[in-house]
């Protein structure tokens, strides 16, 4: 919506015509990189945690990739910010919902990353 309204006030304004393709052009690299975004966050997946590999995610191709939660993680009874570290080094985050979860499996996620050290990482930072 708000690509829309940029877009059309980049085409009223009383700028010379290169300025308006200019502007025009920035606001559609705009838009596809939060396209781009917008579908890479929200894509289906699935958090996985065994003692023998530690914490996985998979993403809708099911390819496990193995996880490293950061101390940056903020843990409320609310909500979950997952900040983790992928293989290659890539940094991510994940927004975990309460409401997304059935009531055990937030608190059972709750527990495990409490028990997995995340939180006496925090108190040493």
């Amino acid at each position: 919506m708000i690509h829309s309204l940029a877009g059309v006030a980049s085409l009223v304004n009383g700028l010379p015509i290169f300025y308006k393709l200019l502007i025009g052009l920035s606001i559609i690299l705009s838009l596809l990189r939060y396209l781009r975004y917008f579908c890479y966050q929200f894509q289906p997946y699935t958090l996985s945690y065994t003692v023998d590999t530690g914490w996985g995610i998979s993403l809708k191709n099911n390819d496990l990739s193995i996880i490293q939660p950061l101390a940056t993680t903020v843990i409320t009874t609310q909500f979950i910010v997952l900040h983790y570290r992928l293989q290659n080094g890539k940094k991510r985050n994940l927004f975990i919902m309460r409401d997304s979860l059935s009531a055990n499996d937030y608190q059972a996620l709750l527990l495990l990353l409490k028990m997995s050290g995340l939180s006496k990482q925090q108190q040493v930072h």
